[in-house]
Parts: structure tokens; sequence; C-alpha cells
């Protein structure tokens, strides 16, 4: 008799057990939210869902949606790229010339050399000498000059460092339909690779008080008030000494306008130029 109660006994605290066990299962269960992916975690009966994040989608090229074929038209593509065309380097009012982001290596490299249709061949470069000083070669034959090098200044491209995003605005004296461009690398890019623009856009606005907040007052480029003509991106720019690579703007972003900006984006964090040329017709 003893021994039947003691199983009964041991029965019943068995059953508390596992009546205790399920209660507990009760309030701590776990199931799956197959909206969100996650686990739905119910605690004393209060469901909690941990936050899902998305994985972050990078885009290339980082700043724009349209990425042109590059490059679009490469040197020996000039010919046929510039029939029928007239060069605008006459139209460019020098006056207007400013920066944001970039600065000059020195005072022949600035941005004056983009646009002064000056042969590319007879373009300066610095080397310092034994003491440190400054030497200027040149690259081409001149006849006043014969062995190459002479001390001072003269013409120059436009090299300097630059930031991310910099900005180049420029004017012509009047309105005029730019229909391509051509950018002519520097004389040395051989031996120090890296410098082309790898990533711009070009804007025109005929909005004078637009174009001097920015290029005199210093606003900040808001791309709402100009309007895009051309974006290129990622090394269209042949590393070769005075190679010149054309552009042309398509025929529904063509417009007649008097004041643009050149924005440089992605970038080594210098560039250089020989020259800046651009075309209409």
């Amino acid at each position: 008799m003893k021994k039947f109660l003691s199983v009964v006994l041991v029965a019943a605290m068995m059953t508390a057990a596992l009546a205790s066990c399920a209660g507990e299962s009760a309030d701590n269960t776990t199931t799956a939210d197959s909206k969100n992916n996650a686990a739905t975690t119910t605690v004393n009966g209060v469901q909690t869902t941990p936050t899902v994040t998305p994985p972050t989608t990078v885009t290339d090229p980082p700043n724009d949606d349209e990425v042109p074929e590059v490059p679009k038209v490469p040197g020996d593509g000039l010919e046929d790229l510039l029939e029928g065309k007239t060069s605008l380097t006459a139209q460019i009012d020098m006056v207007t010339l400013s920066s944001v982001g970039f600065s000059a290596w020195n005072d022949q490299e600035t941005i004056a050399g983009l646009f002064d249709g000056i042969d590319t061949e007879m373009e300066w470069f610095y080397d310092p000498d034994e003491n440190g000083d400054l030497t200027v070669l040149k690259t081409g034959a001149d006849p006043e000059n014969p062995d190459g090098t002479q001390r001072g200044g003269g013409p120059g491209k436009m090299g300097g460092g630059i930031a991310n995003p910099t900005y180049f605005y420029f004017g012509l004296l009047d309105q005029a339909t730019i229909t391509a461009y051509v950018l002519t690398t520097g004389n040395d890019n051989v031996n120090y690779p890296g410098r082309n623009p790898d990533e711009w856009w070009l804007y025109g606005t005929n909005d004078q008080s637009v174009f001097e907040a920015c290029s005199i007052d210093g606003a900040e480029f808001d791309e709402t008030q100009w309007t895009k003509l051309d974006y290129v991106y990622s090394g269209s720019v042949t590393e070769d000494n005075f190679a010149k690579c054309g552009y042309e703007i398509d025929a529904d972003k063509q417009g007649a306008y008097q004041y643009y900006v050149w924005k440089l984006g992605y970038n080594t964090g210098s560039v250089q130029l020989c020259e800046m040329e651009f075309y209409a017709g």
C-alpha cells in the first residue's frame, strides 16, 4: 500500500512539472514571420520582431544613372566629329573664368590655360634643377629657345589640385550652341599618369544672376538652376601626351547658352589638361 502511494505521489509531481513547462512554453514562443523573413519572438505574451535592414545597393557610376560609351570620339575620329563645326575659342570671355575647388600648382598653370587657344606643342612644364630652382621646359620646337630650356614664365596648361567635386565657370561673349568639345591632355601624362579628368558634367544657363552667384559670390551649385548638356564617366581620356579626345553633345541636349560650368567629379585629387575647346554647328 505504501509502495502504491509512493508511485501515485511521484506521478502527481511529474504531472505538475509538465504543466509548468507547458505554461512557460506558451509564454515564450518563436514563429517565422514570412513578410519580413525574420523570427518573431513572443516573451511573456509580447511579440517582438527584429528590424531587417536591406542590403545597401551600390550603383555604378556613383553620381549619375546614365553612362555613355567612352570614349565618345577617340582621336582618330576628330576630323569627322568637327567637320562643318566652328571653334568657339575666340568667344570665351576670359574675364568670367573662375573655379571652386581648384588650386593651381603655380601661376602658369591656371584655368586660363584651358581656354587660351595656344598651340599645345608650345605648352610649358616645370622641373626642379639640382639647386631646387624651377626650370621651365618646352616640349615643342622654339626658334628663340632651340635648346628647349629657359627660365621665366610663359603660356601654360591647366594643372593643380582639386576637390570632389570641383567647378570651372566660364562665359561666352554671346549665346552659342555647343555641339562638341575636345580635351587635350598634358605634355607629361606618360611620365605622371592619373591626372586626367575621369568624371564630369557640362551645364549651361542664360541666367547671368545664377552664373555670377556661383562664379563670383561662391554660392553653392544648384543643378536645378542649370541645364545639363553632357555627362561622361570612367576613364575616357587617354594617358598619352598631347592626346585629343572629342565629345559630342546629344542633339536633344543642345541649346544656345551664354554661361557654362564644367563640373568634375571623381578624380585622384589632381587634374591636368592643355586645352578645352568648344565647337558650334
